[in-house]
């Protein structure tokens, strides 16, 4: 809970086994800001509105959640359901395009009117965001389109056509890295912990986890000359938890700086933001309900 100036207040976590359905979450975000009401800790009049960033691809016009490596909600409005139970307006977002808001928010982009920007969102699989003269680009709200994407491998993968989410995302890394690495094994089987775990070690130069995370930064970065030449973006941002990882972001432009010298382009601005998906929510419930002037309450 944040009040207009940006500043937290409360804060809680919900339990995995909680999102294992839309109604469940719903229920657990409505009890918790009932109880804080209860606990005079929020005056419901003055709720603005509330943020909800997923990992996945929402249909504009349903408001279904259609895809997402992590939740399973088929055919559930949580968009509306959120909002009927909160008694507020409610904006669902996917993680790539808040995190892409969160950048233009907080950076000064050159000629913002003509600027376009592209972001890939690298966690356990891949997403992106585009955004053009300020706005996102809402087209599908399908972050994880790269995902899926086709691609050619390094030579030394062995393998000729692979999906992008197959070599560069985090999924791909802890992989690898649970066949090098006793202590990336120890912290379960969550994503969150195990990749934790894994860019810990690759920040401490761990051998081989670290070549891993390089040797994968380098495959998406010569993959983003391809995904980007047609939009010509000012700049790339690289966002997500497998960022925390400075090997992996080196890696990436590296393969991007060889990639565009043999084509003879002309490079992007590549920025690594460290936002986490708290500060992206954030900053579009401030972006939405207070600063853009969106609520007419």
């Amino acid at each position: 809970m944040i009040d207009i100036s940006g500043q937290q207040h409360e804060q809680t976590k919900i339990p995995k086994h909680v999102t294992c359905t839309g109604h469940d979450t719903v229920e657990f975000v409505g009890k918790y800001i009932d109880g804080l009401v209860s606990a005079n800790k929020l005056d419901r009049r003055l709720i603005l509105g509330a943020v909800m960033t997923i990992p996945g691809s929402i249909n504009l016009q349903s408001g279904f959640l259609t895809k997402s490596v992590l939740l399973n909600w088929p055919e559930f409005a949580i968009e509306e359901r959120l909002s009927e139970r909160l008694g507020c307006h409610v904006r669902v977002e996917n993680n790539g395009d808040a995190l892409c808001r969160h950048f233009m928010d907080t950076h000064q982009v050159v000629d913002e009117q003509h600027s376009c920007v592209f972001l890939a969102h690298v966690s356990e699989g891949m997403g992106a965001s585009i955004a053009m003269g300020g706005r996102i680009v809402r087209r599908l709200a399908d972050e994880g389109w790269i995902n899926d994407i086709k691609i050619s491998a390094s030579p030394s993968n062995g393998d000729n056509a692979q999906r992008l989410g197959d070599l560069t995302s985090g999924r791909a890394i802890l992989r690898c890295a649970l066949k090098a690495n006793e202590a990336v094994k120890r912290n379960g089987v969550e994503f969150g912990p195990m990749i934790q775990e894994a860019v810990a070690l690759a920040n401490q130069d761990a051998g081989s986890i670290a070549s891993t995370f390089y040797d994968r930064g380098c495959i998406l970065g010569a993959n983003l000359v391809p995904l980007t030449t047609a939009i010509a973006p000012e700049v790339i941002v690289l966002a997500g938890p497998v960022l925390g990882a400075q090997v992996y972001s080196q890696g990436v432009r590296a393969g991007y700086e060889k990639a565009v010298a043999e084509m003879n382009l002309q490079p992007s601005k590549i920025i690594v933001s460290d936002a986490s998906y708290s500060d992206a929510a954030e900053n579009l419930a401030l972006h939405d309900f207070f600063l853009s002037g969106a609520y007419h309450g």
